[in-house]
């Protein structure tokens, strides 16, 4: 079962009317919703060690989005523990 805030939030952005889009609200509810912090693990590669070293994040396309925080990219530069 999926928590209400997120079916609160399709429901501001699945409107048959794109004019009818409550993306404002939409954005309020995710981000009163947005976890403390968010953590990504993965293996000990050359392209992990890249992003590391080049400050850079990867990110899937837009098409390919499947989680309501996928969309949510803010700055963090200062909030990230070595």
């Amino acid at each position: 079962m999926m928590p209400a805030w997120i079916d609160q939030f399709l429901t501001c952005l699945a409107q048959p009317d794109v004019g009818d889009v409550r993306s404002e609200e939409a954005i309020a509810i995710k981000n009163a919703n947005l976890p403390s912090r968010v953590f990504k693990y993965r293996k000990d590669n050359g392209y992990t060690r890249r992003n590391l070293s080049t400050d850079t994040v990867w990110l899937c396309s837009p098409e390919a989005y499947n989680d309501p925080y996928d969309c949510g990219v803010k700055d963090l530069r200062g909030t990230v523990r070595e």
